[in-house]
């Protein structure tokens, strides 16, 4: 984000609500994580 000149150091994550997870078709994560949990 910085490369388009968007500051986003004050984002924090949030948590994901179980119940809204229960009806998600997809979950999309984008952290330094992700790798761990492939497609």
């Amino acid at each position: 984000m910085n490369e388009a000149g968007v500051d986003i150091s004050a984002q924090t994550s949030d948590k994901i609500d179980p119940a809204l997870l229960d009806r998600a078709d997809h979950v999309v994560i984008l952290c330094g994580d992700a790798a761990a949990f492939p497609a």
